[in-house]
């Protein structure tokens, strides 16, 4: 992702309600979560 498309979503948030931005298909979400649950926790 280029600088210039995510400035364009960060603009757009309010409006949206959300960053309008494809995420990398390789990223482990439900990873992602547990590890952020736990950093959480500690």
């Amino acid at each position: 992702m280029n600088n210039e498309t995510l400035d364009t979503a960060k603009a757009n948030v309010e409006k949206r309600g959300f960053l309008d931005i494809d995420l990398d298909p390789t990223l482990d979400l439900f990873a992602a979560i547990e590890r952020l649950k736990k950093e959480k926790m500690q």
